[in-house]
């Protein structure tokens, strides 16, 4: 429980710090559609034979739902510009931003409080992988939307997400 505890808070720790930082804005979920993909793996083994039921997965759902929602105005935060060094999209977090990720997990870790099982840290990388994935389409979106240019890198490929 502590080792899971420790990994939640350097997660938390490095997405945070990584959103205050001029970051390049790209079009590719490839990073952060694995994390939510590893999460899931995680919340369905730890989950097994744990007892959860309907409520307990109702409950998840809601904590999924907002944590989404709360993503999309969290994209609509970060300040997005055109780098004139690179002439492509960059996206900074503002302190708005960082205040709606702590909001969003002590919502997710206090709506699954509600549940019979313990959920909320079996379900946090999960939770933070597809937030983190919705935040990034937002920003993209904003980005094309505004005729800003989206970062790429030496391959061609769009740069990995904040």
């Amino acid at each position: 429980m502590l080792a899971n505890i420790v990994i939640a808070v350097a997660v938390i720790g490095l997405i945070l710090y990584r959103q205050m930082r001029p970051t390049p804005v790209g079009g590719s979920p490839k990073i952060t559609v694995i994390l939510t993909v590893i999460g899931a793996v995680v919340a369905v083994k730890s989950l097994d034979g744990t007892g959860v039921g309907a409520l307990d997965l109702v409950v998840l759902g809601v904590s999924t739902v907002v944590g989404l929602a709360i993503a999309v105005v969290r994209g609509h935060t970060v300040r997005i510009y055109r780098d004139p060094a690179t002439n492509t999209a960059y996206g900074r977090g503002t302190a708005l931003t960082a205040g709606l990720w702590l909001a969003g997990i002590a919502a997710h870790v206090g709506i699954d409080l509600l549940a019979s099982a313990d959920v909320s840290g079996s379900t946090l990388l999960f939770y933070l992988g597809s937030v983190l994935l919705v935040q990034n389409l937002v920003v993209t979106a904003r980005a094309r939307h505004a005729g800003l240019p989206l970062a790429e890198t030496d391959a061609g490929k769009v740069s990995a997400n904040r």
